[in-house]
């Protein structure tokens, strides 16, 4: 069970409050009432950054990938050859098989 010591949400307030306290004890300048960040609006990075975004390489990949059954190719191994020849590096499995 958390007590009111181990209550680390809120204790940004009262740090500020005693802050303050010491500010205008002291006659140094405060922020008497500090503005909230976002006031709502807080846009995630795909909304801000818009139509700009740029696909990522998974985004490239799986498009190269759907490309290729309309071009039907005959066996795997010109499936890979098709994706080395558009850019891609092809990895062989262990003992040089495709």
């Amino acid at each position: 069970m958390a007590t009111t010591r181990n209550n680390f949400w809120c204790s940004c307030f009262a740090l500020r409050r005693l802050s303050d306290r010491i500010c205008l004890e002291n006659v140094l300048s405060y922020i008497a009432n500090p503005k909230l960040k976002s006031k709502g609006n807080f846009k995630h990075y795909g909304q801000w950054q818009g139509g700009n975004k740029q696909p990522i390489f998974q985004e490239r990949l799986k498009a190269q990938i759907d490309v290729f059954p309309a071009e039907k190719p005959p066996d795997m191994k010109a499936f890979f050859h098709a994706m080395a020849v558009a850019g891609y590096e092809v990895k062989h499995e262990r003992g040089g098989a495709m």
